[in-house]
C-alpha cells in the first residue's frame, strides 16, 4: 500500500525541478495521510490518489515556473522527444554540412589560414545543428498539437494509479539526458574534425613548419577507405544516444548495443592504426630528422607507439564494457 503512495510521490516531483522536490514530496505526503483513515486499505489509498488526479496536472500546480506550450499532461514526453529528435536531426545535418564541405571544390579556406579552416569546420557543424534543432523543435510541436487536439476530440482517457511508474531501485541505473546528448554532440563533432583534417586540404591534422601543415599525418586514400565505416560509427553513435534518452536508464538493451558499440569502434580503430602506409611516408621523414635517428630506427618507434596505442584501446573497451554490465547488473538488484 505505501508502495502506490511512494511512487504516486516519485511521479510527481520529478516533473518538479529539483530544489523544490524534497519540499514538494514531504507536503503531498502528509496531506496524503490526513485524507486517510488510521489504517486505510489499499482500495481506499487507491480512491485518494485518483481523486488527486494525475501527477503531472498536480506537477504543474506546485511548479513556480509552469509550462504551457504543450498541455501538463504530456509536457515531459514532448520534451523527450524533442530532446531526441533535435540530437538526430542536428547532429545528422551538421554531418552533412561537414561533408559537403570536404568535398566542395569552391569556397575552400587557403593553407595560409589554418585557423581559419577549423573555425569555418565548426562554423558549418552549429549551422547544421541549429537548423535540426529548429525543425525538430517546429515539427515535434506541430505533431503533439494535432495529437491533443484529436484526443480532445475523442476524449482524453482517464488516468488511473496503475499508470504510475516504478521508483528507480538506485541512481546507479538512471542515465542523465544531459550526458547523453553531450556524448553524442562531441562524438559527432569529433568525428567532423577528424575527417576534415585528414581528408579535407589543407589536411590541419598534420607536421608543422613554421606554423604551417607541411606533411599530412594519415593516409588520405586509406581514411577515404575507411570513410563508410566511420560515417556508420556516427549514426551508431546517435542510435545508442537515442535508446539512453528514450529508456533514461540501464539495461540489458542498452548495455549489449553500449558493448557492440565499443567493441566494433575498437575493432575499426585497430584495424584502421596497423594498416600499412596508415602514416604518411612525408610525416615519419620529418619527424625522423626532428629527433635525429635513421628510418629504421623510426619505424621501430612507430611500432611500438602503435602497440601502446592498441593496447589502451584494448584496455578502454573491457573497461566500456564490464561498467555497462556493472550498472545495468545493479539496476536489476
Amino acid at each position: 500500500m505505501k508502495n502506490m503512495i511512494d511512487r504516486y510521490l516519485y511521479d510527481v516531483s520529478r516533473r518538479l525541478p529539483e530544489n523544490i522536490r524534497a519540499d514538494v514530496e514531504r507536503e503531498l505526503r502528509s496531506n496524503i495521510e490526513d485524507m486517510l483513515s488510521e489504517s486505510p486499505s489499499e482500495t481506499e489509498i487507491e480512491q485518494v490518489i485518483t481523486e488527486l488526479g494525475s501527477p503531472a496536472k498536480l506537477a504543474v500546480q506546485y511548479n513556480p515556473r509552469p509550462r504551457y506550450l504543450i498541455s501538463p499532461e504530456v509536457f515531459d514526453d514532448y520534451l523527450m522527444v524533442l530532446k531526441i529528435v533535435a540530437v538526430i536531426l542536428g547532429a545528422l545535418l551538421a554531418a552533412l554540412a561537414i561533408f559537403k564541405f570536404i568535398f566542395s571544390d569552391t569556397g575552400g579556406v587557403s593553407a595560409d589560414n589554418v585557423a581559419a579552416t577549423i573555425a569555418a569546420i565548426i562554423t558549418d557543424f552549429v549551422s547544421g545543428a541549429w537548423t535540426g534543432i529548429v525543425q525538430a523543435f517546429f515539427w515535434v510541436t506541430v505533431i503533439f498539437s494535432a495529437v491533443e487536439y484529436v484526443s480532445r476530440k475523442k476524449g482524453m482517457p482517464t488516468w488511473s494509479p496503475k499508470n504510475l511508474p516504478d521508483i528507480p531501485k538506485n541512481s546507479s541505473m538512471i542515465i542523465k539526458r544531459g550526458d547523453s546528448i553531450a556524448n553524442a554532440i562531441f562524438a559527432t563533432l569529433f568525428s567532423a574534425l577528424f575527417l576534415v583534417g585528414t581528408i579535407r586540404h589543407p589536411q590541419f591534422i598534420a607536421w608543422y613548419e613554421t606554423g604551417m601543415p607541411a606533411a599530412p599525418l594519415f593516409n588520405e586514400q586509406i581514411v577515404l577507405h575507411y570513410l563508410p565505416l566511420f560515417i556508420f560509427m556516427i549514426v551508431f553513435t546517435l542510435f545508442i544516444a537515442s535508446l539512453k534518452l528514450i529508456y533514461g536508464r540501464w539495461s540489458v538493451g542498452i548495455a549489449a548495443s553500449q558493448s557492440l558499440y565499443s567493441i566494433f569502434s575498437a575493432v575499426i580503430g585497430v584495424t584502421f592504426i596497423t594498416q600499412q602506409n596508415v602514416l604518411t611516408d612525408a610525416f615519419i621523414t620529418r619527424f625522423a630528422d626532428k629527433l635525429h635517428v635513421t628510418g629504421t630506427i623510426m619505424s621501430g618507434y612507430i611500432k611500438t607507439g602503435i602497440t601502446v596505442i592498441i593496447v589502451l584501446i584494448i584496455i578502454g573497451t573491457i573497461g566500456e564494457i564490464i561498467s555497462a554490465i556493472e550498472k545495468t547488473a545493479k539496476s536489476y538488484k
